[in-house]
């Protein structure tokens, strides 16, 4: 929340002042349509440690995207994000994923599901 109040205050100290000063009856107003939390490490290490071992990494990596797993966290349900390709190729006119990393998520998806038998 801390970018929004920056935006409310510049707004309120340098935007509508010389707004007003043309017209009293202007201003701005910000709603908020939607607020999507930000995804936290896990307070349980042990699901880190065990997913990460079934990918194969010893480190937990960190984006800057948005997602619905923040929602699903803060309602209590332990979340991570996994899946094949790199969010640099994502929501781009050549999208793609290689065919590796699809076989690579399949692995994992499988390995995960006899983990959790």
């Amino acid at each position: 929340m801390a970018v929004f109040e920056r935006m409310q205050r510049f707004a309120a100290e340098k935007l509508e002042p010389a707004m007003k000063a043309i017209d009293p009856a202007c201003g701005i107003a910000f709603e908020i349509k939607a607020n999507i939390p930000g995804l936290k490490p896990n307070e349980d290490e042990a699901l880190d440690t065990e997913l990460l071992k079934l990918l194969g990494r010893n480190q937990v990596r960190y984006v800057s995207y948005g997602t619905e797993a923040g929602i699903f966290q803060k309602a209590g349900i332990p979340s991570v994000i996994i899946g094949p390709g790199d969010i640099a190729d994502a929501h781009q006119p050549d999208e793609s994923i290689a065919i590796s990393e699809l076989t690579a998520c399949g692995d994992f998806l499988l390995k995960l599901v006899e983990t959790c038998r």
